[in-house]
């Protein structure tokens, strides 16, 4: 086997939402140019979900989505909503957790006013523009 189709099968093991999607979508006849006019999202989105990566100056990463785009993608091509964001490890009750992204910081419970004293303090420490 080369070594580009041990990448391909690795992807796929890691980002089961493209073989899933990409079945779904050729199921229902539908090119990726539809599909991404149906779901409102660019054809280059739906090529990078399918293949569970994007290529940005020479370099591949991992793909990134939301939860509202899994669901118009998903939506498009006639799949099960709810098996799409579980492939990707959304729970079709979250409202909007993204897909491999890191979770953001939750700064609820820091009180408003230390906030500002920190942001305050980390300003003050940045070099003054004339």
């Amino acid at each position: 086997m080369s070594e580009g189709v041990d990448v391909v099968e690795a992807v796929r093991h890691e980002w089961p939402l493209g073989p899933y999607l990409k079945s779904a979508r050729e199921s229902a006849g539908l090119s990726m140019q539809e599909t991404a006019r149906r779901a409102g999202v660019s054809h280059a989105k739906v090529r990078d979900l399918e293949r569970g990566y994007k290529i940005k100056d020479g370099k591949q990463y991992p793909v990134g989505t939301t939860k509202s785009t899994v669901e118009c993608v998903a939506d498009a091509v006639g799949a099960d909503v709810a098996e799409a964001l579980r492939l990707v490890g959304i729970t079709k009750d979250d409202p909007s957790r993204p897909g491999r992204r890191p979770k953001g910081l939750d700064l609820s419970a820091v009180p408003y006013e230390e906030l500002l004293a920190e942001l305050g303090r980390r300003l003050s420490k940045l070099p003054r523009q004339p």
